[in-house]
């Protein structure tokens, strides 16, 4: 289940609310310099060096992104090479249906992630900065690398709701049996509410950068509305997270009570029960702050 969130949390990519990027290369030293009236020699001086460290760091940006894709781009080789292995072992019956499940959605994840960094490449490449995450991002060479990955995490969050669906399904047959917990099916449960607020947080950010790319925002109103999607999806998925973690406080209070378990484990479901509270009171508070921005916009 922590894997599932993590993935959730990093598809959602939640931004600080008044952060901002790195925009490009300093110009301080010409920009100083043609200020207090350098003679012609001087500026052309300072201008040459300062496109000599750009160039280099230039240069850097687009190593890092090539070794980030180069070490993602074997794992998903790996994961690749070890769903073929899983998939024989199957039809041998030596493993079960839920192992090459799990092989496929990890093969299928390797896959998404070396996507998008190809797509950070291309674009690293082409503008020589880091790549932008902004809605309201510029478009670099005429393509709209934003939106390009937007729709990269939609298609991978609607594949994992419908392997979520189809993972509870399983799981609650397994339960009418007698083969599963009833903790079980409250986890898959969970992923399936998760992965659903996770494709309609990425839904509405597509929405936005169609309507920056139509002008019919401004580049700070757009970012605050995103901000604001993304804070509305944290609140709903700490909602969805509190009530997992009150249902597994109770299941434990009773295991407890009936001399089953320790008295850890139910300190640390409430911590759990605490924290989702805290990750709903703090999405609330995000809220707010963006609320009184977008008033004055």
């Amino acid at each position: 289940m922590d894997r599932v969130e993590h993935d959730l949390a990093r598809t959602l990519r939640t931004a600080d609310a008044f952060g901002r990027r790195f925009a490009g290369p300093p110009r301080v030293v010409w920009i100083v310099l043609l200020a207090v009236g350098s003679a012609l020699l001087g500026v052309g001086g300072a201008i040459a060096a300062e496109e000599s460290r750009s160039a280099r760091e230039a240069a850097l940006i687009i190593r890092r992104a090539e070794v980030r894709l180069a070490s993602v781009a074997r794992r998903a080789s790996l994961s690749k090479e070890r769903l073929a292995r899983v998939e024989r072992l199957f039809r041998a019956g030596v493993i079960s249906a839920h192992d090459l499940t799990q092989a496929r959605a990890a093969a299928e994840e390797g896959a998404f992630v070396r996507s998008r960094l190809v797509l950070e490449l291309e674009e690293v490449r082409a503008s020589k900065r880091p790549h932008q995450e902004d809605l309201s991002a510029p478009l670099v060479d005429g393509r709209d690398f934003v939106a390009e990955r937007l729709d990269l995490d939609l298609a991978e969050a609607e594949k994992r709701l419908v392997r979520a669906d189809e993972s509870v399904r399983a799981v609650r047959r397994r339960y009418e049996v007698g083969a599963t917990s009833q903790t079980e099916v409250a986890a898959a449960e969970l992923r399936v509410g998760l992965t659903r607020v996770a494709v309609a947080a990425i839904k509405a950010r597509i929405r936005l950068r169609q309507r920056f790319a139509a002008r019919s925002e401004s580049a700070e109103r757009i970012d605050l509305l995103g901000m604001r999607e993304d804070a509305e999806a944290a609140r709903d998925l700490g909602e969805l997270r509190l009530a997992a973690a009150r249902t597994a406080l109770t299941f434990v209070e009773r295991a407890y009570a009936a001399g089953l378990i320790g008295p850890d484990e139910v300190e640390r479901r409430k911590t759990q029960v605490e924290a989702a509270q805290q990750e709903i009171d703090l999405a609330h508070v995000d809220l707010k702050i963006i609320a009184l921005a977008l008033e004055k916009r």
